[in-house]
């Protein structure tokens, strides 16, 4: 097997050994970092051809050029890839993908050597980055895959051809890119164009994307909450702050109180069990790295419990927040939220669902801050619910009253798309 240098696009964390790619960005040219990157021990480099007379005569011998760094990039790590006939994981959908390879990754590497997706390295530029770190050793790789345009999966799909699909929940997300909740399931769906697919898991209980696998020659299973399900999630509820469930009567905990992630959980097992592991191997108590910013719970001063759940936000996952936050027993609990980012055409609308979504829930207070946002509130205070809302033009003026309304023994939720940084009401909260 021809071996494969590990891929680096910013010298900041190049290794050495690292192949740079010297690659654009908004405001920098990746050529100008090339003797960088060669000084902290770049093995070589791509650079795009235009930018030859501009590199060293020092330098250049140590560069290939060619006419596009990162097609190039996904071109090379699809090569690497070919060598390898080990079982890929190729996750994608709407919401939870990240939680999903989490889980995944936990399961499987308690009997396989892992390759798994570090970070949010799960687009064009990173696919090929994690790719290009297979090895001989490795004997299954779970790769997340992220997009917001039709055409953006098929890419990914052809550069890593994954054997597993795994397909999250498909909802209103990257609306503004996919054009519809239609374009998301075909943008979404283009995971099965993998030449070596065998297996997709997916979710059970949606009629639209049942629909459209009738027609796909792919081995189908489906976890959920209903009798159809495949694998059977049953028996879900929060007890001192872990969530239980069963599958087929194996116990399972999780260390959250986001219930929403059994679904995540439960894809996890199916390919799990799909590649050998058997049902002893991965029920219990689990005990995962879970991500930053997903609806992590934590004490902190005056008595006041958060809930960090601002990586990502829409529709979907908002919906599945508040579930979980109306089965929490706290006195009074509060949302502190901002827009939902993405949805195009359709923001509006869903930023008025989300309204009687929180005016029917168990919250006390809702607090919010954004342009989309304000639609939110004006719709929640017209519906006359119980639940307090105020809107507010500054994550900063919003801290202050915040600051003001808490007592001992709330609870707070955080949520918003991760553009709007509303971890900075919680970064100043904590800091008072």
């Amino acid at each position: 097997m021809k071996p494969c240098v590990p891929f680096s696009i910013d010298t900041r964390t190049l290794q050495p050994g690292d192949l740079f790619v010297a690659l654009d960005g908004v405001k920098q040219k990746g050529h100008t970092f090339l003797a960088e990157a060669f000084k902290k021990g770049a093995s070589s480099a791509l650079c795009a051809a235009s930018y030859q007379s501009q590199v060293s005569q020092e330098l250049i011998k140590r560069v290939r050029f060619v006419a596009d760094p990162a097609i190039e990039m996904a071109q090379l790590a699809h090569a690497h890839r070919s060598q390898f006939s080990i079982p890929i994981v190729g996750i994608a959908g709407s919401v939870g993908k990240t939680s999903t390879k989490q889980f995944q990754s936990y399961l499987l590497s308690r009997r396989f050597k892992l390759l798994a997706t570090s970070g949010n390295l799960n687009n064009h530029l990173g696919l090929p980055m994690m790719l290009s770190r297979l090895k001989p050793e490795h004997q299954v790789a779970v790769l997340e895959m992220g997009a917001d345009h039709i055409g953006d999966l098929k890419n990914l799909v052809k550069m890593a051809e994954p054997t597993i699909g795994v397909l999250t929940p498909i909802a209103p997300e990257h609306i503004q890119g996919f054009g519809s909740l239609a374009g998301v399931y075909d943008g979404e769906l283009e995971l099965l164009t993998s030449p070596r697919l065998q297996t997709l898991v997916t979710v059970d209980n949606d009629p639209e994307l049942d629909a459209r696998l009738k027609s796909k020659n792919v081995k189908v299973i489906r976890v959920g909450f209903s009798h159809s399900a495949d694998i059977r999630i049953t028996d879900l509820q929060i007890k001192n702050g872990f969530t239980h469930f069963q599958i087929r009567g194996h116990n399972f905990i999780l260390p959250t109180p986001a219930t929403f992630l059994a679904l995540n959980a439960g894809l996890a097992v199916a390919v799990a069990i799909e590649l050998g592991l058997e049902w002893k191997d991965v029920s219990g108590e689990w005990v995962p790295e879970l991500p930053q910013g997903r609806f992590l719970m934590r004490k902190i001063a005056r008595d006041l419990t958060i809930i960090d759940d601002t990586y990502n936000s829409s529709p979907k996952a908002f919906s599945a927040a508040l579930e979980s936050i109306n089965q929490l027993q706290f006195a009074r609990k509060w949302l502190v939220f901002s827009d939902m980012l993405e949805l195009g055409h359709e923001s509006k609308h869903w930023h008025q669902e989300l309204a009687r979504e929180i005016g029917s829930s168990s919250l006390f207070g809702a607090f919010a801050f954004g342009q989309e946002s304000q639609t939110t509130m004006d719709a929640l205070l017209a519906t006359k619910s119980a639940v307090r809302g105020q809107w507010f033009g500054s994550p900063e003026s919003l801290t202050e009253v915040l600051l003001r309304e808490l007592q001992p023994g709330d609870l707070v939720l955080f949520k918003g798309s991760r553009g709007m940084r509303v971890e900075r009401v919680l970064e100043a909260l904590e800091a008072q």
